[in-house]
């Protein structure tokens, strides 16, 4: 069995059945560093702020494991091709394209000092022995800095099993869906000034839509502000209840502003609910099938008729829709992720 060290973040908004921790499920660590977002008041100040900090740690460590996995490229990798020599170290990186292509030439996503320290570490990627990113545009902003055959596309997952027992439990239950409610779950890159346009649209035009939105990262302040507009608000689901909050919704409305991989997106389709999502893809979405559709950046009502188009389907119109939910989500599955990651730890040690 491979012996596996890896640096991550365990994000407290992702919950137990999300984010990209979900491989370890099937790839269990020997070694295991990070920040635990659940239990903050663990990990010293400094090392919260520069993340890299735990490279240091990976060193003294690193002579007892095989393999050093970084899950998070962006915030976890800037030394460790130095300071573990000997050990081959594979990174994941999850920004968008424009995103990453800044941390990899100028090396300032962290701030000032991370600016500095690329000066002198530029050179970390081509020291990879493997890169893992999860849509082709980053592959593309990745080969710039490192050997293209290197590099890796696997797609985000999700917690398959989970989401179908899920959904099969509340099924059970007579729960029925809401035909005008669309649900909208997460944080990082929501175009939320636009979110407000569409539901204030929506409202003026008396579409009677039911907004409800998941977040944890909101302030009071700006909980209040999404209220005011007749927003339903909820700030700490357990994951049960997310699962109802998907499975209850005709649609899922995602207003992004970039986007490499979507947890919610795929948690959605796998308990049912189809996606409209902002179209920042330049022509290159992965998803063919119509339980995912693509509406303009900056035009309101081309996102509501999007919307509306999913919530005024009939019985057999639903049934269809949720049968190709269902079936994209299959491809999906964070097992699935999981051999494909162990197929390049392999690969690597086969060398």
């Amino acid at each position: 069995m491979i012996k596996l060290l890896v640096i991550l973040t365990k994000f407290h908004h992702h919950g137990e059945n999300s984010g990209y921790k979900q491989i370890l499920k099937f790839l269990p660590p020997a070694i295991e560093l990070g920040i635990d977002e659940s239990q903050p008041k663990k990990t010293p100040r400094i090392k919260q702020k520069y993340q890299w900090l735990f490279e240091w740690d990976a060193k003294k460590l690193s002579k007892n494991v095989d393999i050093i996995h970084v899950f998070y490229g962006e915030d976890y990798f800037r030394f460790l091709p130095w300071l573990c020599t000997k050990t081959p170290i594979v990174a994941t990186f999850h920004q968008p394209a424009s995103t990453l292509k800044r941390e990899v030439i100028k090396g300032d996503l962290r701030g000032r000092i991370g600016m500095i320290t690329h000066l002198f570490t530029k050179k970390r990627f081509e020291k990879l022995a493997a890169a893992i990113v999860t849509e082709k545009s980053q592959k593309e902003v990745l080969s710039l800095v490192m050997d293209d055959s290197k590099i890796h596309v696997i797609p985000l997952g999700v917690h398959l099993s989970q989401f179908t027992e899920g959904f099969e439990l509340l099924k059970s239950q007579g729960i029925a869906k809401r035909l005008n409610k669309v649900v909208t779950v997460g944080n990082w890159k929501r175009d939320w000034e636009f979110y407000k346009r569409v539901v204030a649209m929506s409202s003026l035009k008396k579409m009677n839509l039911e907004f409800h939105l998941v977040n944890r990262k909101f302030s009071e302040e700006e909980k209040e502000e999404f209220r005011q507009l007749g927003v339903h608000v909820h700030d700490d689901l357990s994951d049960m209840k997310l699962k109802e909050q998907l499975y209850t919704s005709s649609v899922m409305y995602l207003p992004v502003s970039e986007a490499s991989g979507n947890n919610a997106l795929f948690e959605s389709l796998a308990i049912g609910t189809p996606v409209v999502i902002s179209d920042v893809f330049n022509g290159d979405f992965f998803i063919e099938e119509n339980c995912v559709r693509l509406s303009s950046r900056d035009n309101e009502l081309a996102a509501l008729e999007a919307i509306v188009s999913f919530c005024q389907n009939d019985e057999q119109s639903r049934a269809q829709i949720l049968h190709l939910c269902k079936l994209v989500a299959q491809r999906y599955d964070w097992k699935d992720v999981a051999e494909k990651t162990l197929n390049i730890y392999n690969s690597i040690l086969e060398r």
